[in-house]
């Protein structure tokens, strides 16, 4: 813990104080200010697993919070088991991480899933044992939000957000977090994640969950035979697949396409001769207007 950078800063009791952190909102009618970067940091009680997923914070109180465990996750699953037990949940949530620990949040895979950030990173994950926890966290976060989901169960409307699509979420009924501790670095950098705009493109979203449909891709095709020259989604969407084939027999393409509508989110796919750059949107309107069949 003395040489986690996280730990520079540690505030505890009274020094808490949410409302000095960078809660803001992001859409003209999002229902409350929040941070929308955080990472959840948690092991399931029954089990001993440790998982990661990704959460929005609403501001609720100088020392409380909510988060949305209304959508399904493996934390909504953990939380309900703990309340039907009448047992608190701790969580220690990070504000402030490696870009592809995003990536690595969104997978659901068997085992300790802090392995996939390690994985991701592509180099062992420096880990730190949580101040008023013993929820392991990234050491070399920017911040981290320690506390625990009440016994008491969804109790609080949440709500609503500026969604990846361009709309807005429904209201919805979410539990409440109590704060026990709030670590950060000395030169702490607030991060924050936009998950929408009226330009797709731009949201944060949009584009890492094309990153994740990209790695669904690969994983189809090879499953099917297929060895792709490239991938690609279209900018700032994850339903608009693009890939590039070494040239072959024409059945190829069409055998893609039927492997990519069944086994995939897409719905729409493109195949293109490996000559055409696929992360170019002008090669690609070039390729369909001159190679169409």
């Amino acid at each position: 813990s003395a040489d986690a950078p996280v730990h520079q800063v540690i505030k505890t009791g009274d020094q808490i104080d949410l409302n000095k952190l960078p809660f803001h909102p992001q859409h003209e009618f999002d229902g409350g200010t929040y941070i929308s970067s955080g990472i959840d940091y948690s092991i399931d009680p029954a089990t001993g697993r440790a998982n990661i997923g990704c959460r929005r914070l609403m501001l609720r109180s100088k020392n409380t919070m909510r988060a949305n465990l209304t959508a399904n996750s493996d934390l909504k699953k953990i939380y309900k088991a703990c309340v039907e037990r009448k047992e608190k949940l701790p969580v220690s949530f990070v504000v402030g991480s490696h870009p592809i620990d995003f990536v690595a949040a969104v997978q659901r895979r068997p085992g300790d899933e802090r392995s996939i950030l390690a994985s991701l990173r592509g180099e062992p994950a420096p880990m730190v044992k949580s101040v008023t926890n013993d929820v392991l966290v990234p050491a070399d976060a920017e911040m981290v939000i320690e506390g625990y989901f009440d016994e008491l169960g969804y109790r609080e409307m949440e709500g609503p957000y500026g969604e990846m699509w361009g709309y807005y979420g429904p209201m919805h009924i979410d539990p409440v977090f109590t704060v026990t501790a709030i670590t950060h670095r000395k030169d702490v950098l607030y991060q924050t994640v936009l998950h929408s705009s009226h330009l797709l493109a731009r949201g944060d979203s949009p584009n890492m969950s094309a990153l994740n449909t990209e790695l669904h891709i690969w994983r189809a095709l090879r499953k099917a035979g297929i060895e792709p020259a490239a991938v690609a989604m279209g900018p700032g969407l994850r339903l608009h697949g693009r890939v590039a084939l070494k040239r072959g027999t024409p059945c190829d393409a069409r055998k893609a396409i039927e492997v990519l509508l069944k086994d995939t989110v897409l719905k729409h796919v493109v195949v293109v001769d490996d000559d055409v750059d696929v992360t170019s949107g002008d090669a690609v309107e070039w390729a369909l207007c001159t190679r169409f069949r």
